[in-house]
């Protein structure tokens, strides 16, 4: 099942000037368990659509 797109959604190009400003997953300790670039996308749908 492929997830939906939509136009809020970031693109790869974007997503490669955004990504060095997050913080990076730390060495030691529990994986992360989430999807960034997902979140982003999800905070921008919002953003958008109300």
């Amino acid at each position: 099942m492929s997830k939906p797109v939509y136009d809020s959604d970031l693109r790869d190009q974007e997503w490669h000037y955004i990504d060095p400003l997050l913080p990076a997953e730390k060495p030691v300790g529990k994986a992360r368990e989430v999807d960034l670039q997902a979140v982003l996308n999800a905070i921008f749908y919002l953003l958008i659509t109300g």
